[in-house]
């Protein structure tokens, strides 16, 4: 998901990216996009230190939700 945004800051430049990125019309789009972009990392790296101690599924589905969240909030 972050490929995503490094491509198009790629061709337009990181500073005309991060200000459209938080245009007053996508603010939303992006805290949501940026919010289940670091909930997706904080549950991936739970599920690694779950799966060391014999893991739990909960994390894995966390992860899963965001990451979906995440596509949801680059589509709106």
């Amino acid at each position: 998901m972050f490929l995503l945004c490094g491509s198009t800051a790629f061709l337009i430049g990181p500073a005309e990216q991060v200000r459209k990125m938080f245009d007053p019309v996508r603010v939303y789009a992006t805290a949501v996009y940026l919010g289940c972009a670091v909930l997706a990392l904080i549950c991936a790296i739970l599920v690694v230190l779950h799966y060391i101690n014999f893991g739990h599924i909960h994390s894995k589905i966390l992860t899963m939700l965001s990451m979906i969240c995440e596509i949801c909030a680059l589509i709106w």
